[in-house]
């Protein structure tokens, strides 16, 4: 699936991203997060290749055209 993020909405981490297309796009979007402060790894993931948090990985960082998270896909489908 494709998403448009709001970025002056959703705040500057991959996390705020995810949270905001998870309350106001998609409910069904899965992912694990805790802390929000990269202390627990809750929220580690793969991202562009490389492992990160997402609650501390900017979505700025992202070296994707536009800051374009990478596809992320379902195993059900």
């Amino acid at each position: 699936d494709t998403y448009q993020v709001d970025r002056e909405d959703c705040g500057p981490m991959v996390l705020d991203a995810l949270l905001w297309i998870k309350n106001k796009v998609d409910s069904t979007l899965v992912f694990r997060r805790s802390c929000r402060e990269g202390i627990c790894g809750s929220c580690a993931m793969n991202i562009e290749g490389q492992n990160a948090l997402a609650c501390t990985m900017g979505i700025d960082e992202c070296k994707s055209p536009d800051n374009a998270l990478p596809v992320m896909t379902r195993k059900d489908k």
